[in-house]
């Protein structure tokens, strides 16, 4: 019944509490890229609402057309697009 083992058994314990330290880092940096990610989420909804953000994201994009390379053929209309799109906000 009674069992007399000769070897001994490392302790884990020291690895457990690195485990623990490593999973708690693991938890706040999740927390953190949450938190920015809805703060950013709710800064790209405040700017696409508003009316001058609006008009300023459609101007961005015009203006990257303007900025195209040669080879690519002339720039489109832009004060033409940009009053369509003015117009629908």
């Amino acid at each position: 019944m009674g069992n007399v083992h000769r070897h001994t058994v490392q302790c884990t314990l020291p690895l457990n509490l690195y485990n623990e330290m490593m999973f708690i880092f693991l938890w706040f940096w999740f927390l953190a890229v949450a938190a920015v990610t809805v703060l950013s989420l709710a800064w790209w909804v405040f700017y696409a609402i508003s009316v001058p953000g609006r008009v300023v994201y459609v101007s961005n994009r015009l203006m990257m057309i303007i900025d195209r390379p040669a080879d690519r053929g002339p720039a489109p209309d832009l004060e033409g697009r940009l009053r369509v799109c003015l117009l629908c906000c």
